[in-house]
């Protein structure tokens, strides 16, 4: 044990100079050791909601409007991440969805679990799986078309999102300002999406005219500028003076690829830009102390997590294989290598502001080695391989210290370095080669983001689960506005199949110019700078 602490420490050194630059259990198979058992006085399941919001370091509010005589007329930040795509339908991401805000009028708003009306005035349910729409009659393209409301069903048959596309069917248009949307099968949760950029409204007449660029033409408060468009390096956007709500008060809004956040923070602090979406967390302390910017931290729904191919992965198509590592690994080390020391664990591999949230993981796989070895005992072939991201400073120390953790328990491990295009690739249902996945992915606070991980044919589930029941639970709770039991148990059918191993949530910080305001955070990322602004004063 000595000689794994030590490398493990060792970890955590490397991690550091890489910145630098509810409690029910599985049950036991007939011939497999008995799991523990939670505590007797183990709490009952909870939201954590509130545990996590007190970790929560909210020194500045970016959301509120300054209040000036005049604003900076352009406003720069950084993304680390290339814009590739400007298409809503085609591509999403959370670079791209923070784009897709600002230019592309969606039917709803969605805010802490509340929807309200944008282009949609009046929704109701008409059954189970239609959804009558009303929309206003005062909303125009930047071409000078009126939107009407061909130009929503002609979007929502355009929209590739999965979860979408999973329930949509089609739409009954009734007149320009009302339509049907019917749904293939019953879901309440369905709204969400219509709030959501992946059904942005787009111009049915300027995509039909133009395929390659017509899906541009928007309504929203911004207006992209194509011609200071440079894939991978710079996006230019302009403010919608004949936007039908309310105008930004900023003129330009300029987003600049920077990967290297430590070069993407000095240029925050010599004033050559506004915004930096992540701070390193080694510069976290000196990004706090400068008071010439704002600095924000907070908890974010941006899950690390395990993912074991249970269809094609090797030995871990075994399941006392996938109960040998859940126990072998100490999942609080791993988070504290990862420099994460003030992130939240998570309970569940789902998102934890989601209502279906059910904290239940470490009353069953607590960091167990002997426990490990029991069903390391009953398995053949005690290996496997680890793909990861090789340009993700933390993920490969959590592949590493897995493989330390792991052969501690008498488990070989290889370590398989790619990248995210390597990942996406390799990964595809149906066509996977990977066999454990190491990697992360940003939830959003609606349940809808973490039915992916468990939806048959779904691109997050890199695990394959197919479990007919946990299918059947997906069904009825998306029809279901009382849903928590349904989501518990699809939480619960992990516990004891275990597709996957949740780590933790990413604590995520960001830097502004001293006085910047409008900008509303998202824990997932995206966040939405439709109405950012700096006074000039600042």
């Amino acid at each position: 044990m000595k000689r794994l602490f030590a490398l493990l420490l060792a970890l955590v050194m490397v991690l550091s100079l890489a910145a630098c630059g509810g409690n029910a259990g599985p049950a036991a198979s007939p011939d497999a050791p008995a799991a523990d058992a939670p505590a007797a006085d183990a709490p009952a399941a909870a939201a954590p909601t509130e545990e996590l919001q007190n970790v929560t370091d909210l020194k500045v509010d970016l959301s509120a409007i300054p209040e000036a005589a005049a604003y900076k007329e352009e406003l720069v930040i950084a993304e680390n991440s290339a814009i590739t795509s400007l298409d809503p339908h085609a591509n999403w991401s959370y670079q791209t969805n923070q784009v897709y805000r600002m230019v592309y009028d969606t039917l709803l708003t969605y805010s802490n679990g509340e929807y309200g009306p944008r282009i949609a005035t009046e929704w109701k349910w008409v059954d189970g799986t239609t959804l009558n729409v009303k929309i206003r009659d005062d909303v125009y393209f930047t071409n000078g078309e009126k939107l009407t409301a061909e130009d929503v069903a002609f979007s929502m048959d355009r929209a590739t999102y999965s979860s979408v596309t999973k329930y949509y069917d089609h739409c009954e248009v009734i007149s320009d300002t009302e339509l049907n949307i019917v749904l293939s099968s019953g879901c309440t949760e369905f709204l969400y999406f219509l709030a959501d950029t992946s059904t942005a409204i787009v111009s049915k007449a300027a995509v039909e005219a133009d395929p390659e660029w017509g899906y541009v033409i928007a309504s929203g408060p911004w207006v992209l500028d194509l011609e200071q468009f440079i894939p991978g390096d710079s996006l230019v956007m302009l403010r919608n003076d004949n936007y039908w709500g309310q105008k930004p008060n900023t003129k330009k809004f300029t987003i600049r690829i920077m990967s290297d956040n430590s070069v993407a923070l000095m240029a925050l602090q010599n004033g050559e830009i506004d915004f930096v979406p992540t701070i390193l967390s080694t510069e976290v302390e000196m990004a706090t102390a400068d008071t010439s910017i704002d600095t924000v931290t907070y908890a974010s729904s941006n899950i690390e997590y395990i993912a074991m191919n249970t269809v094609n992965g090797g030995s871990l198509t075994d399941p006392n294989l996938r109960k040998a590592v859940a126990y072998a690994i100490d999942r609080d080390q791993i988070r504290i290598a990862a420099g994460q020391d003030t992130a939240k664990l998570a309970g569940s591999m789902w998102g934890w502001a989601s209502t279906g949230y059910y904290d239940g993981f470490d009353s069953i796989y607590s960091y167990n080695p002997e426990k490990a070895r029991e069903y390391v005992a009953l398995v053949e072939d005690p290996s496997f391989t680890i793909m990861v991201n090789g340009a993700t400073p933390a993920q490969k120390v959590h592949a590493q210290m897995i493989q330390a953790f792991c052969a501690d328990v008498g488990i070989t491990v290889e370590i398989n370095e790619t990248d995210a295009a390597g990942i996406s690739a390799n990964t595809k249902w149906g066509a996977a080669t990977h066999e454990m996945l190491v990697y992360n992915i940003s939830l959003s606070d609606s349940n809808t983001s973490s039915w992916e991980f468990y939806m048959t044919n779904a691109g997050k589930n890199r695990a394959f689960c197919s479990d007919e029941r946990v299918q059947e639970l997906l069904v009825e709770a998306a029809a279901a506005e009382d849903n928590y039991e349904m989501y518990k148990e699809i939480q619960e059918i992990n516990l004891e199949d275990l597709y996957y191993i949740p780590l933790y949530y990413r604590n995520i910080t960001v830097s502004a110019t001293k006085g910047m305001g409008g900008v509303i955070l998202r824990m997932a990322g995206g966040h939405d700078f439709t109405y950012a602004c700096v006074p000039v004063n600042n």
